[in-house]
């Protein structure tokens, strides 16, 4: 009869074995070959880490650098239609990693820019000069972050 018992005992074990395998528990077996069984720690006191998981790799900084130039913009041509001016002849961007994107974020109501950095003037802006703050944001990639610098563009109108 005690045979039986053993078989039933280690068949019992066999089971729980099998839903602690499914459950995700770590530990299965002792040096001497019984079945243990290791619970992992539910109660927030355990002394038992939680299972180590794969760390990803930070991204780097993003490098870019943005430096604003001063435009000169005709005012007699801005009497008659609205003028454009490329990014280019606004800004100098280096080491820039991802794409680039400009937003404005401060500046007289006539003067725009696009996603793509081309400055709008409206027709009938004075002559003077003008400043246009702008968040020049490179997007980053996979081995570098998202970064944005803010600018000062200097207007001209003669």
């Amino acid at each position: 009869m005690r045979k039986s018992k053993k078989k039933i005992a280690l068949s019992i074990m066999s089971i729980v074995t099998a839903f602690a395998l499914l459950a995700g528990v770590i530990g299965v077996a002792d040096m001497l070959g019984e079945p243990i069984v290791a619970v992992p720690a539910l109660a927030s006191g355990s002394s038992n880490p939680p299972p180590s998981q794969p760390s990803t790799p930070s991204k780097s900084e993003n490098p870019i650098r943005v430096k604003a130039k001063t435009v000169k913009v005709d005012g007699a041509e801005l009497e008659t239609k609205t003028q454009k001016i490329k990014k280019n002849k606004a800004f100098k961007i280096t080491d820039a990693e991802g794409s680039v994107k400009f937003k404005k974020k401060k500046g007289d109501k006539k003067i725009s820019i696009s996603k793509k950095g081309v400055i709008k003037i409206k027709k009938g802006l004075e002559p003077g000069t003008y400043k246009l703050k702008v968040a020049v944001t490179a997007s980053g990639n996979s081995s570098y972050k998202s970064a944005t610098q803010t600018v000062t563009v200097k207007i001209k109108v003669v």
